[in-house]
């Protein structure tokens, strides 16, 4: 919709837009938009990389209105900086150590000796009668290596072994963390098992295989308009709707290397089915 009355003199008439983002190019169509080839003509600048590596590379340009990107952020996005930020000891965040630092490693391959092992039970799958839903009850002891600053879960591994922990972590191209997995996730009812042979009745939440699942929202950080005295100077505003995506395999700790057992991103993987749900039921009321 057309800039309000109220917004910035700069934005009252199409707002200039500078992006190195195929996808921005293409489906920036608004008429409320226009595309330049020069930063230094944009009110706005979209970027795939990080806004202060441009900004050193191009001195020259004034200081930018508006940027898809915050200052600090990369305590957030990347996963090594977050568990700096994150106190030590929080009950809520996994034990995480950078693997990429010597220190961090050796004390890695401390906490991965010392941690007592879980015990896993069947009893948590439900469906003693189905043969994809009875792991073997057996204590685990598993660790998910992430790299640094890597999406859609590229490169995440989950392992019970030392030895292929610490050989990942030595790999200089790609450092990652090390933290602790959640070996009895919360886990979510999928679609009904197909074809369930009805001479073996089972009670109806057998039907459904327990599946991992993740909670997908978008979250727009920006500056906040009306600050009151002593308010923080960022808002954060939350999309109304939000999707739930689903692992397509029931999760059991049997196998580690399944991807679509412990992984619930399937939408980049040639031929995995994405089982996510985007009903509008979960947009709360405004």
């Amino acid at each position: 919709s057309p800039c309000p009355a109220e917004c910035p003199a700069y934005l009252q008439g199409p707002v200039t837009v500078y992006t190195d983002l195929p996808l921005v190019t293409k489906y920036l169509t608004s008429p409320n938009f226009r595309l330049v080839a020069d930063p230094a003509e944009a009110e706005v600048v979209w970027l795939k990389g990080d806004i202060k590596r441009f900004m050193a590379q191009h001195p020259a340009l004034p200081r930018l209105k508006m940027t898809n990107q915050i200052a600090g952020e990369d305590a957030l996005t990347f996963k090594h900086q977050l568990a700096q930020v994150v106190p030590k000891g929080a009950p809520w965040f996994a034990p995480t150590f950078n693997l990429a630092l010597p220190g961090d490693l050796l004390a890695f391959a401390g906490a991965f000796c010392a941690a007592p092992a879980e015990p896993i039970s069947p009893a948590a799958f439900e469906c003693p009668a189905h043969p994809l839903l009875t792991p073997e009850a057996r204590a685990a002891n598993e660790w998910i290596l992430k790299p640094w600053n890597a999406g859609r879960s590229i490169a995440i591994s989950v392992t019970d072994s030392l030895l292929a922990a610490v050989r990942l972590g030595e790999e200089r191209n790609i450092p990652r963390i090390g933290s602790k997995y959640i070996e009895a996730p919360l886990l979510m009812a999928g679609p009904p098992i197909p074809n369930w042979p009805p001479e073996k009745p089972l009670p109806s939440e057998c039907l459904h295989p327990r599946l991992k699942f993740d909670l997908r929202f978008i979250v727009l950080v920006h500056p906040n308009p009306n600050p009151a005295p002593g308010a923080r100077q960022v808002a954060v505003s939350l999309y109304r709707q939000f999707w739930i995506r689903l692992g397509n395999v029931p999760f059991s700790n049997d196998t580690l290397d399944q991807y679509e057992k412990h992984f619930t991103v399937q939408n980049y993987r040639p031929g995995a089915k994405a089982d996510h749900d985007d009903d509008d039921d979960h947009a709360p009321p405004p």
